[in-house]
């Protein structure tokens, strides 16, 4: 149960930065460049027995979407929290999201009109973050911008329930949402409406990373690192045990193919994860993790998602064929390369700059 004196005082708190975390970020949006460049558009290639297992693996590689959620969820949970009895909760939060959401997009969306015409009848979504209904209207799918539509629409509501509700009863609504998310993505799935889970019914990622924050919260870890054991031998048979039913589920019902049950087992599981990396910061897995090139990708990971399938888009205008193994993996380098150089000049050229100005902007807490 979470206890009320935790939750007031606050302001003793601080949630500090965790390395590994970046390199989960980095390693997610690395997962999902490698499922476009290396999955998607393969028709006609030729596969030998190493490199069919290798295409059938970044078939799944989608799911790095699903750890972003949940380390979306995680870390903007926990912000919320810190802040939730501040007198300008809300004017900082949005305006925080604002500086570090638009000015990428915008410049994303900007260039997708003028070098792929993109028609304004999708730019209009993604720009009011309503591009998850996109199929919905029979409106053509471009981009990635449904997920960050479903973010915001989640951070829209949030930071209210954050504010107003006492944390006890936010673990209700974070596991109300999960059950929720569940059941209509299976009923769905019976009714073969599947991207009802994919675009609408998406958020239980961000709430398996909300309960995360509260449990961390709680228990003031990584704040007292004495509380990580117990907070691992409490939350981890709960994150390890509904992701294994479901994956065990998916396996027996041969839905493991299908990406709404593997999103309801990924998030569990990648729940998992963080905890573990939480509470134990000095495990290899933590130090891999916390890397230099992995945390250097977590820094670009925002553009890099935005703006990596349409290099691949210009790759393959550009250099038409890649009939063979060696010349898909030659475009998913190129691809990469010219993605992080893309996104490193963006990175220092146009998002810290843009970001620096926030102080003018911000109230203290």
């Amino acid at each position: 149960m979470v206890r009320e004196n935790v939750a007031n005082s606050h302001t003793a708190l601080r949630f500090p930065h965790v390395r590994a975390l970046d390199g989960v970020r980095g390693l997610a949006a690395l997962a999902v460049v490698m499922h476009h460049a290396l999955f998607t558009q393969t028709d006609g290639i030729v596969f030998g027995r190493a490199a069919s297992a290798a295409h059938f693996i970044y078939g799944y590689f989608y799911l790095g979407v699903d750890l972003f959620f949940v380390l979306s969820g995680y870390l903007i949970t926990s912000l919320l929290l810190l802040a939730r009895r501040s007198p300008h909760f809300y004017y900082n939060f949005y305006w925080k999201r604002a500086f570090r959401i638009l000015p990428v997009l915008f410049l994303v969306l900007a260039l997708s009109r003028l070098l792929f015409h993109t028609p304004f009848v999708y730019l209009l979504p993604a720009i009011f973050f309503i591009a998850n209904f996109t199929f919905v209207w029979g409106i053509p799918d471009v981009g990635p911008f449904w997920s960050l539509a479903i973010e915001e629409q989640f951070y829209l509501i949030w930071p209210t329930v954050i504010h107003r509700t006492k944390p006890r009863h936010i673990l209700r609504i974070l596991i109300a949402t999960i059950i929720a998310c569940g059941l209509i993505r299976f009923v769905g799935n019976l009714q073969h409406h599947g991207r009802l889970g994919v675009r609408i019914v998406h958020v239980d990622g961000l709430a398996w990373g909300a309960m995360l924050a509260l449990f961390a919260f709680m228990a003031r870890v990584p704040f007292r690192q004495a509380n990580a054991a117990k907070l691992w031998r409490r939350f981890a048979p709960v994150t390890l045990g509904v992701g294994g039913v479901f994956l065990a589920a998916a396996i027996a019902f041969h839905y493991i193919p299908d990406l709404n049950f593997l999103t309801t087992c990924a998030a569990p599981l990648f729940t998992a994860l963080l905890l573990y990396l939480l509470t134990h910061s000095q495990a290899a897995l933590a130090r891999l993790l916390a890397s230099r090139p992995l945390r250097f990708l977590g820094d670009i990971s925002y553009m890099l998602y935005l703006s990596h399938a349409y290099v691949i888009s210009l790759y393959d205008r550009l250099v038409p064929g890649h009939g063979t193994v060696s010349t898909l993996y030659l475009r998913f380098g190129v691809c990469l390369a010219v993605s992080v150089l893309w996104c490193t000049l963006s990175l220092y050229l146009f998002e810290r700059p843009i970001g620096r100005l926030r102080r003018f902007v911000l109230k203290p807490e």
